[in-house]
């Protein structure tokens, strides 16, 4: 299970939908390849907001 929340968190971060990882885990080296993308900065909507601000 905390592998499937890191790559569904990990498709987040480069600003893919996180469904993508379910079809990841049939293919197998599309996993790789999306572990492996830069992370964009629009993938931090999906962030907790700070409550500090």
């Amino acid at each position: 299970m905390p592998t499937l929340a890191l790559g569904w968190r990990r498709l987040h971060d480069a600003n893919l939908p996180g469904a993508l990882y379910l079809i990841a885990l049939v293919v197998g080296i599309v996993g790789i390849v999306f572990g492996l993308l830069p992370s964009n900065p629009e993938g931090a909507r999906y962030d907790r907001p700070e409550s500090g601000r």
